[in-house]
């Protein structure tokens, strides 16, 4: 009953909304800085908030699911109902086009002057020449900076073990860190000798990357998650009881309506945040 209704409210959020009238008010007030489009983690998760025909009818299309207000304005959010397997596949490069296509005129009615994408968009729509101003990759990184001020004091890391070295964020994260930590770059199939002292392990890779290095986690272990969803219950326990530490980045601070459910609960997505704010980033020790 509860998803009924949520899907019914999203149906009639955007048939107020989801048109030209709305965002030439918008622009013309200035209420909007930026446009944010996710895409659903799994087939169930997209079943809670939309019916299965608005789902084929919006595979590639900004549906809106909700705003955010941060300290520099407003932000609103839309979903695409592609999977991972569509937005990945090299027979969709013309759709991932007209995504963004799409949400850049959005963007141009409302007034907006930022749009954002969630995941593996950006890298994927670099991938297919797509050109486009890469904030995701900026506010990103930004926010993983901070997280590691924010550990580095308590633990006195000298040393970062970046699992992701090589990929979108990555790489541009290791360029930052590289001048302050000794860095080691871990990749996919790679593995690495654990230092005794105490070390920093970032996670900018895949959810799973963290199982396969558990073994060579210590007690001089703090791990950092950038990726989602956190971990679960059984892995949380075996990263303890091998002495680890784990924290989760949920997000940046943000004002949110709705609250997004599961591990961003009360927070925007890192990639999804307005640039130069004075962004707080939140973490969870988990």
């Amino acid at each position: 009953m509860k998803s009924f209704i949520i899907k019914s409210a999203l149906e009639v959020l955007n048939l107020i909304f989801n048109n030209r009238l709305f965002y030439a008010f918008c622009r013309k007030f200035g209420l909007i800085r930026s446009v944010f489009c996710v895409y659903p983690a799994s087939e169930k998760y997209a079943d809670y908030f939309t019916f299965r025909w608005r789902q084929a009818i919006i595979k590639w299309t900004p549906f809106i699911i909700g705003a955010a207000k941060q300290e520099g304005g407003w932000t609103l959010m839309y979903a695409a109902s592609a999977t991972e397997s569509e937005i990945t596949s090299e027979a969709q490069g013309d759709n991932l086009y007209w995504l963004n296509e799409r949400l850049e005129r959005i963007a141009r009615q409302a007034g907006a002057k930022s749009t954002h994408f969630a995941g593996i968009l950006p890298s994927f729509m670099r991938q297919r020449g797509i050109h486009r101003d890469q904030i995701e990759r900026r506010v990103t990184v930004d926010a993983v900076l901070k997280a590691v001020r924010v550990l580095d004091p308590e633990h006195e890391i000298k040393k970062v073990i970046l699992l992701g070295s090589h990929g979108y964020i990555g790489a541009r994260v290791v360029e930052k860190l590289k001048s302050a930590y000794s860095v080691i770059g871990v990749e996919k199939g790679e593995k690495y000798i654990p230092p005794q002292e105490r070390h920093l392990v970032i996670n900018i890779s895949v959810p799973y990357a963290i199982r396969e290095h558990l073994r060579s986690f210590n007690e001089g272990t703090v791990i950092l998650n950038e990726v989602y969803p956190a971990p679960h219950k059984m892995l949380l326990k075996e990263i303890k009881d091998r002495g680890a530490e784990i924290h989760h980045i949920v997000g940046i601070r943000a004002k949110m309506y709705p609250s997004l459910s599961g591990d961003y609960d009360g927070a925007m997505p890192c990639c999804g945040s307005l640039e130069d704010q004075g962004n707080e980033v939140i973490l969870k020790k988990m």
